[in-house]
């Protein structure tokens, strides 16, 4: 193999019929190899071996023997020519077997190991980093060779060292050729599901492309032990987005409202354009700076993880929603919002005692409504309002009026506004109220400061935007959790 170490063994022989008063055995060592030691009488000078034997009887042999090492990246046949010259040449009758070719075929033979790296622990919803290193322990150089990283399934792929890439959750990283006691090494960006706890193990493999003399090394696992996140904290969001086909509204409410308490909460999530709504309680919960990652269940062998960030105030093109489903079939979408907003409460912590009202739909109005003279059709919706219990309200509501222009066009009216107070009503369904903008959709400005108050029970919504009361819009499509 490449890397090691053989023996040439050079056997000069009188074939007579006189005896030889000695002569010189010479070995040019090819460019493959180096010399590392050799009988008595050798002397190598920059890769030639002399050897000087004296007299020889006829049938008499002389022996020498030469070590010398392969490189480790030698490929292929190495061929080793050596001569015997008599100190007088007169006493030689036949010049024609006076060299000998030895041929040694080199091949590679690479022992890869790999060793993997992880935190002992982290928290659930935060990034972390696997580092996969790889080492040459010869013999021979490694011609390169290929690390796979089968990723779990609590984790999702962020981001890896150049020459990976990911496929699906499996992540291969190329390398080329190592010489021995040589490594490389390559990061992994992972990250962790917001409702993972316990180990999480993950392992990963190397494969070269040449003979492992040692394939015991060549897969390594690493553990984190994950803990989920105990700390209060509350996030809402009511909007829209864009989806393949169309638009779909979201509105939701998670809390968790004492330290190392339950996460509480729901979701509504409608598309507009599949018809798919996502509706169920928010069990899980974390939060990082200005973004929140939450999960909970949409009912058997469903589960939604939702992912927003809050980059400011309302409007399109800042703050971020995303959303998986995991069901039959899969669903993923998600980006920028398209108006409405998200707020990430880190200094606003829940009331021990508060509840929330979610939703995301659509309903139709009664037929002859208006507002500021257009007629109104419909209503696609989203809100997710947190209510302490006092009177006060944190959250918002965005919906946009499908109406119709008075030269027969579709005229919608957005409206987005922020809930700041909330009161209980004598039937018992809850107000939650705010300033809102209003876009009549007729290129006008939009209308900024407007009072707004909705009260959302399970068979619609019933909106004021300034003076005017809008009639009660019946739920259609998608769902309202009140409080």
């Amino acid at each position: 193999s490449a890397g090691t170490d053989i023996t040439y063994t050079l056997t000069v022989t009188n074939n007579g019929p006189s005896a030889s008063s000695g002569g010189t055995a010479t070995d040019v060592l090819p460019a493959q190899v180096s010399f590392v030691s050799a009988s008595a009488g050798c002397t190598n000078a920059a890769g030639t071996v002399t050897c000087n034997f004296g007299t020889l009887a006829p049938s008499a042999t002389q022996t020498f023997t030469i070590v010398v090492h392969i490189n480790p990246t030698a490929t292929g046949p190495i061929a080793n020519t050596a001569t015997v010259a008599a100190s007088s040449p007169a006493e030689d009758t036949n010049a024609g077997n006076n060299s000998s070719v030895a041929t040694t075929n080199a091949q590679r033979a690479a022992d890869l190991a790999i060793v993997k790296t992880a935190p002992a622990t982290a928290s659930a919803g935060t990034d972390i980093t696997y580092t996969l290193t790889v080492t040459n322990n010869g013999p021979s150089a490694s011609s390169g060779g290929t690390v796979t990283d089968v990723l779990p399934a609590q984790v999702s792929f962020v981001s890896a060292s150049a020459g990976c890439t990911n496929t699906a959750g499996t992540v291969t990283c190329n390398f080329g050729t190592l010489v021995p006691s040589s490594s490389v090494s390559f990061d992994i960006v992972v990250h962790m599901s917001v409702v993972t706890t316990g180990a999480v193990t993950n392992t990963a493999s190397v494969r070269g492309n040449d003979t492992d003399t040692s394939p015991a090394n060549n897969t390594a696992p690493a553990t984190t032990v994950v803990s989920p996140q105990t700390t209060p904290g509350k996030v809402t969001g009511g909007g829209v987005i864009d989806v393949p086909g169309g638009k779909a509204n979201f509105g939701f409410v998670a809390q968790r409202k004492t330290t190392g308490g339950p996460v509480s909460g729901n979701l509504n999530y409608l598309d507009h354009a599949s018809g798919r709504h996502v509706h169920g309680p928010i069990t899980s919960l974390t939060i990082i700076g200005n973004s929140a990652e939450f999960a909970g269940s949409c009912g058997p062998s469903c589960t939604f993880y939702v992912a927003v960030q809050d980059n400011g105030e309302p409007g399109a093109g800042k703050d971020m929603f995303n959303i998986t489903v995991t069901a039959s079939p899969p669903y993923t979408v998600g980006g920028t919002i398209r108006s409405g907003n998200i707020q990430v409460h880190g200094d606003d912590l829940p009331a021990p005692n508060g509840s929330a009202v979610s939703c995301a739909g659509e309903g139709i109005f009664p037929a002859g409504s208006t507002f500021n003279g257009v007629p109104l059709n419909g209503v696609h919706f989203g809100s997710g309002v947190g209510l302490p219990g006092d009177s006060s309200a944190a959250g918002d509501f965005q919906a946009l009026l499908l109406g119709t222009s008075l030269l027969g066009q579709p005229q919608n009216i957005n409206v987005v506004g922020r809930a700041s107070s909330s009161s209980v009503n004598a039937d018992g369904t809850t107000t939650f109220l705010g300033l809102g903008t209003v876009e009549m959709g007729n290129g006008t400005p939009p209308l900024t400061g407007v009072p707004f108050s909705v009260t959302a029970t399970t068979q619609g919504l019933r909106i004021i935007l300034g003076s005017a009361a809008l009639p009660a819009a019946t739920l259609t499509a998608g769902g309202i959790t009140p409080p």
